[in-house]
Formats: C-alpha cells, sequence, structure tokens
C-alpha cells in the first residue's frame, strides 16, 4: 500500500520571502504528518511518504499512491479541496482530517471518500485498515482519543520521513493537548471540548533524549493549564541541560515557583497571548484572565531570567478604533518585546466569535482562504474594513521597523542573535503581507 500524507499550504503563504540560506524556511517542524505515519499499522507494510508543501513545491500529476491522507486548516481548506479533487479524478483515494475538518465535517466530505473527525490516534488506524480490506467507511470519529494519548502506548513520531534540514527549528514535540480556557475567537476549545490532556512525563523525556538535539520547540498550545503537571515535567527535564521554547499564558506572573523552574529546565522564549491592551477587550473574549494592567510586569520579570517573549496582538475587536495601532507600537517599544505577531481577528467557523458575528450580520463572506490572520472577513464595530486592514499593515511595517527593532531589544544582549533572526523574519514576512 502506497500512503502519502500531505500538509497544504495556505494560498497565502507561498513565498520565497521566508526561506533564508541554504532553503532553510523560518518555520518549525509540523507535528502532524510524523504523528500520522507513526500510527500506520506495521503489519500493512506501507510505503510511506510525507509531503510538506511549506517546504518543497508540489507537483500531484507526479504522485503515486493508493491513497492520501490531508490535514485540512480553515484558511487552506478551498485549495486543499482543490487538491482531493483532482486526486479522486486520478481514482486516488482521498481522506481529509485537520481542524477544519471537524468544524464542517458536511462540507468537507463533498471532497473526500472518507473524513477523520477530531484525533486520530484510533480512528486513522482503524481507517487504514478497513480500506486494506476494502470496507472503507465514510466517517471515522473517537470520542476516547484522550485515552491513548494519555497513555505509553502512542507510538513514536517516525521524524525520518521529515525534511528536517529545511526547517530553521526542526526538533519539535507536544507534551500535552487541550485547554481548559475558553477564549471566544478560538478553535482549541470547539474541538477539544475544553478538555486537557497530558502525555507521561516519562514518554516526554525519553522523546527528547531521542532527539539529541540542544534545542527543542514544544508545541502544546496551552501547556501552563495543568500547572501541576507542567512543574513536573520542568523539573524532570533540568539533568537534561537543553534550551527549550514554548507557549504560556500571562497566568504564570502569578506563580514564581513555574518561573523559577522555567529558568532552571532551560526555558529561553515564551510565545504570550496579550492580544489586547484594552481589558474590556480581553474581558469580552473570554480572556478575563489576562490584567493588562500587569503586562509589563510579566514582561520584566521574564526578562530578568533571560526568556524572550513573543508577544502575540489581535486586532478588530469591537472596543477597537482608528488609535489602537499607534497604543500598540507605543506599548511594545516601552515594554521592549522581544518578537512581535500581530493578526487580524478572525471569526473561524462554529467559534463563538463567528457565531456572535453571523447573529449581527457582520460576517463579509466565507472565503476560507482568506480567514488566515491578514484579511478582515467581518464589520469591524468602530473601524471600516479598509481602516481596520491598512491600520493592520501600517503598524506591522513601523514594529518592525529598525528604529523600534533597536527599541525593542535595547540592552538585552542575552539572545541578540535569534531576537535579530526573528524580528528579521517578521519584517520579510511583512513585505509579502502588501503583495
Amino acid at each position: 500500500m502506497k500512503i502519502i500524507l500531505f500538509l497544504p499550504n495556505s494560498t497565502g503563504h507561498k513565498n520565497d520571502s521566508f526561506w533564508i540560506k541554504k532553503k532553510k524556511r523560518m518555520a518549525y517542524a509540523p507535528t502532524t504528518l510524523t504523528v500520522l505515519s507513526g500510527l500506520i499499522p506495521k503489519d500493512l507494510n506501507a510505503d510511506i511518504r510525507i509531503i510538506d508543501e511549506g517546504i518543497e513545491n508540489i507537483d500531484i500529476d507526479t504522485w503515486d499512491a493508493d491513497i492520501v491522507g490531508i490535514s485540512v486548516l480553515t484558511a487552506n481548506a478551498p485549495y486543499a479541496y482543490k487538491v482531493a479533487d483532482k486526486l479522486r479524478m486520478k481514482g486516488i483515494t482521498v481522506v481529509l482530517g485537520g481542524v477544519h475538518t471537524s468544524l464542517l465535517p458536511d462540507e468537507a466530505f463533498e471532497h473526500a471518500d472518507a473524513i477523520v473527525i477530531g484525533f486520530a490516534e484510533k480512528s486513522w488506524p482503524r481507517l487504514l485498515n478497513d480500506f486494506s480490506l476494502g470496507k472503507l467507511g465514510k466517517i471515522y470519529k473517537d470520542d476516547g482519543w484522550g485515552e491513548v494519548f494519555q497513555s505509553s502506548s502512542l507510538p513514536p513520531l517516525d521524524r525520518s520521513l521529515l525534511k528536517r534540514k529545511r526547517y530553521i527549528l526542526p526538533n519539535t514535540l507536544v507534551a500535552t493537548r487541550g485547554c481548559y480556557n475558553k477564549c471566544s475567537f478560538c478553535v482549541i476549545p470547539v474541538f477539544n471540548k475544553s478538555k486537557m490532556f497530558q502525555r507521561p512525563i516519562g514518554c516526554v523525556i525519553d522523546e527528547i533524549k531521542s532527539l539529541s538535539a540542544q534545542n527543542i520547540v514544544f508545541l502544546d498550545s496551552s501547556p501552563t493549564e495543568d500547572i501541576h503537571y507542567s512543574k513536573e515535567l520542568m523539573k524532570a527535564m533540568i539533568p537534561l541541560k537543553v534550551k527549550w521554547n514554548g507557549c504560556a499564558t500571562t497566568k504564570i506572573l502569578n506563580d514564581d515557583e513555574w518561573l523559577s523552574l522555567a529558568k532552571k529546565s532551560g526555558c529561553r522564549g515564551l510565545l504570550i497571548g496579550f492580544e489586547s491592551i484594552n481589558q474590556m477587550a480581553v474581558n469580552d473574549n473570554r480572556k478575563k484572565f489576562n490584567n493588562v494592567k500587569r503586562y509589563e510586569e510579566l514582561v520584566k520579570k521574564l526578562h530578568a531570567l533571560k526568556i524572550i517573549i513573543l508577544g502575540t496582538f489581535i486586532f478588530g475587536f469591537d472596543q477597537d478604533d482608528k488609535s489602537v495601532f499607534g497604543e500598540i507600537l507605543e506599548f511594545v517599544n516601552r515594554a521592549k518585546i522581544d518578537i512581535l505577531h500581530f493578526s487580524i481577528a478572525t471569526p473561524f467557523p462554529n467559534t463563538p466569535f463567528y457565531d456572535r458575528l453571523k447573529n449581527e450580520d457582520r460576517i463579509l463572506h466565507q472565503n476560507w482562504e482568506k480567514y488566515d490572520g491578514l484579511h478582515v472577513v467581518f464589520k469591524p464595530q468602530k473601524m471600516t474594513p479598509q481602516q481596520l486592514k491598512e491600520g493592520f499593515l501600517d503598524l506591522h511595517n513601523k514594529a518592525h521597523s529598525y528604529r523600534s527593532i533597536c527599541k525593542r531589544l535595547s540592552g538585552r544582549y542575552n539572545n541578540l542573535g535569534f531576537n535579530l533572526i526573528a524580528n528579521w523574519g517578521f519584517r520579510q514576512y511583512g513585505k509579502y503581507m502588501m503583495q
């Protein structure tokens, strides 16, 4: 059996400016395809190929496969459907999975022979066995997927199939899944039903050792929600002497023990979802644990520990008017946030944010390829769509000007090389957004 696992690009994310010397991409290696490859039953003796379009060009006319699995996100859904339709016309069986498939299964099924809803630890192997017997079903779904994830029986990732040298951050793994929070704009609570699952700490440590790498990245969406698990994992990591990057919420400000363990375990950088500097905006989007008045206190604490901050901000909330762009620029420069990621509020299907805007007749269209955080797909409350788009682009350019970068990184000499490369990458990203 010949199997291809395909991770398509979003239509708007195909640009050579994201490549640096030696064709290495300014991105981390995804775990989606390597997890799926590890779940393929050994007795099928499958010939497996992994294709991440983010790091290589594709020509589907040359694909030789019995079955192709495609992971679909909202922004790449229209393109993924076109690929799926073309493959099916060639007589290749297509299975669609991923977040968007789970959010809109009826839509996805129009372009697939079978779909996988939710995570695939149980359903993907069962689907492949059914296919090998000529008994492929239509819909595969498991409500008990957390059981496998939390057990020691989860197959190891087969990273040998991935072109690891093409990622600037190739050593990635996942320790937890899900999130207890219910932020209205986020798909994770919808996808995971606001549940959390944790892998056995011993299994995570064994995987880190197997990487034989000094720098690793945790792709967990919200690993600090189970604070006890997070602390125990970091304690177990201290002897490994690795450097790691991951995500955290602003809740860590109130836990000095967690901050101390992060430093001791080798934390190099954290992605923090600040989202807005307007308290009403974060409250309205069910993120009340973000205390805007204490943002700078958190930044200072992390900088004192020599931890890099990648701060994320979202624009277009109902409280935002045209003044928000200047206010954010002044804040990030004053607070000296190392790396910045800006996005336009995006009402992903079936999220509370989407449902509210739809009920208020504020959704402009359902052209999913524009649901990428870079386009305005709804009517803002205090701006026109054009004002939001122009203000967003102008802010991105100003915040990544050499002047702003110098302000934000002044006095921050540790990890300076990494910070400069990251800021250069986002500066290049701005050039692409203007196209």
